[in-house]
């Protein structure tokens, strides 16, 4: 089963990607995809036959600092919950 975990560098994910060894698994972090565009997101799980996505990306930011990243956070959900 192919499989997406996102946020793969923080540390929920990156313990995942150990507990799952061995399944044929995709690594969604900054390098690999940018999750906030939804063509590019519905383009890498159509070309590799993602069957699973467990969501851990998260991007951070001060407290009170910045509404934005409550905005990025929302929009790179709605993009993963598009392809269901």
């Amino acid at each position: 089963m192919n499989i997406l975990i996102t946020g793969s560098n923080g540390f929920i994910g990156n313990n995942l990607l150990k507990l799952i060894k061995g399944h044929v698994l995709f690594e969604g972090n900054r390098d690999v995809i940018d999750l906030s565009n939804k063509k590019l997101v519905q383009k890498f799980i159509k070309d590799n036959k993602i069957r699973l996505v467990i969501h851990c990306a998260f991007e951070g930011t001060k407290r009170n600092e910045d509404v934005s990243s409550v905005y990025n956070n929302l929009l790179i959900f709605e993009n993963l919950c598009s392809m269901v």
